[in-house]
């Protein structure tokens, strides 16, 4: 049996693809935006598919890391990071 891709298994629970013609933003987020993302994370990948819907993108992160600008290219429009300023993953969380 085949293991589903994450963006397979989200689409099951929140019906992305066909509400992505209905919104007006799409707002996605990670722990860490940076140039892996648009190689398998799930953002990029709704990115990817809200850009087909023409529909602009915000990902919010907990951090920015190097090869950020990458993120631009699947479709990214902004990103934010939700920190302040560094910490420790323990204070992120509270």
């Amino acid at each position: 049996m085949r293991r589903p891709e994450r963006c397979d298994v989200s689409d099951l629970f929140r019906g992305s693809s066909s509400r992505l013609h209905e919104a007006d933003l799409v707002i996605t987020a990670e722990g860490s935006l940076d140039g892996q993302t648009p190689f398998g994370k799930v953002p990029a990948e709704i990115a990817r598919r809200a850009k087909t819907a023409g529909v602009p993108v915000i990902a919010l992160a907990g951090t920015i890391g190097k090869g950020i600008r990458l993120n631009f290219d699947c479709g990214i429009d902004a990103f934010a990071s939700i920190l302040i300023r560094p910490c420790s993953l323990e204070d992120a969380i509270s």
